[in-house]
């Protein structure tokens, strides 16, 4: 039963960790087409979506010493079509940079 607790308790915590990623990115979104590229606030919204991921990641690993390996294939997937989502938005921010 203790097993099944702590796999709750990461199913709760990755899926509260991917709300957070999503709202990080709509505040990432909205300010890039406002033309801002930088500030404190991108900053901090970009530094708190790098420890999301880092979270996201440990997830998995906990999901692999539990020997759930579809979990974490799954996690890993995920993570990497949203860092894909970020490049973009990264090379976009870049665009905005170069043209100011």
């Amino acid at each position: 039963m203790r097993v099944e607790r702590e796999l709750a308790w990461v199913d709760v915590i990755e899926a509260v960790t991917w709300l957070v990623i999503v709202l990080l990115i709509e505040l990432l979104v909205r300010l890039q087409e406002r033309g801002i590229a930088g500030g404190a606030l991108l900053r901090s919204a970009i530094a708190l979506k790098v420890a999301a991921y880092g979270l996201l990641w440990c997830a998995a690993l906990y999901w692999a010493y539990r020997g759930h390996w579809l979990y974490v294939w799954d996690e890993t997937l995920w993570i990497l079509g949203f860092v894909a989502i970020d490049m973009h938005l990264a090379e976009w921010r870049g665009e905005i940079s170069a043209d100011q």
